[in-house]
């Protein structure tokens, strides 16, 4: 797991730190999480602890300003230094632990927290992987404990096609307009596998072959979503499914998304809550 998430994220980190919005949470998803923090803290609780999957800039500086004791765990230390710097400086007393979320209720066997967070984390986590990384938050929460969990997933009934994405170029797409275009794919199978892993990088190689001789050189690396590896794999559900399967563990307290965010479809913003 360790060397999967390393590959997987090396080319990435260096840039990931630098971005704005939507690829870091907007404003308005900034709202959506602290009014979430505001509904679920217990101010009384002068020990109360938050463990984040992850190392999103903007949970770290809520879970501070809300008082929490934080923890945060990430396979990846580059991200983590990448994102402390994206946070401007450094939260007194947070914990940081290099980790494998698979492995959290052995990491803090003697621990239990109120909260957990991750915004877009269970993504990037093999899908027949899903049901042990939920055991383990059940585990590592306190009774009445709830989840911050930021996620992609998608609602459209029919994905489009390579030929959709070709027809719909023009010139001087911006990174959004490209994401935004390849997003209308997920739940295409051909590019989807039976784990529903969404294979960015197959995307990137099958346009590339489809498009040759349809757009110039040029064309096809300005369409190109983003400079991501060949095994960059996410785990996008439909909506519907995500939410069968996280009723499966939490009860779903609230979901709310930013409709001002480009791809508020896509962008949802849950609580969760053990019962």
């Amino acid at each position: 797991m360790a060397k999967e998430w390393s590959k997987r994220w090396k080319r990435v980190s260096s840039w990931w730190g630098k971005l704005n919005p939507p690829w870091t949470p907007s404003k308005g998803e900034y709202k959506i999480y602290d009014n979430y923090f505001k509904r679920i803290t217990d101010f009384k609780n002068k020990n109360r602890s938050i463990l984040i999957f992850g190392a999103t800039a903007l949970v770290r500086e809520l879970a501070d300003k809300y008082g929490y004791k934080t923890t945060l765990i990430d396979i990846n230390p580059e991200m983590v230094k990448d994102q402390t710097k994206f946070l401007g400086r450094r939260i007194k007393g947070e914990r940081v632990i290099i980790g494998d979320w698979l492995k959290v209720d052995k990491i803090f066997k003697n621990q239990k927290f109120d909260v957990i967070a991750g915004d877009h984390a269970i993504i990037n986590v093999r899908f027949n992987k899903w049901p042990r990384v939920y055991r383990n938050m059940q585990k590592v929460l306190k009774p009445g404990g709830y989840v911050l969990w930021a996620t992609t997933v998608y609602g459209h009934k029919k994905p489009w096609s390579l030929d959709d994405l070709i027809n719909n170029y023009r010139p001087g797409l911006s990174m959004v307009e490209r994401f935004w275009h390849t997003y209308k794919m997920f739940g295409d199978p051909k590019f989807h596998d039976k784990k529903y892993g969404f294979h960015f990088g197959k995307l990137n190689i099958a346009f590339h072959k489809k498009a040759k001789g349809r757009l110039t050189p040029a064309q096809i690396k300005d369409a190109m979503i983003v400079d991501l590896p060949p095994e960059w794999v996410s785990v996008i559900l439909p909506q519907k499914k995500f939410e069968q399967f996280n009723k499966k563990y939490f009860k779903i307290v609230a979901r709310k998304r930013d409709t001002g965010h480009p791809f508020y479809q896509y962008q949802q913003l849950y609580l969760l809550r053990v019962d």
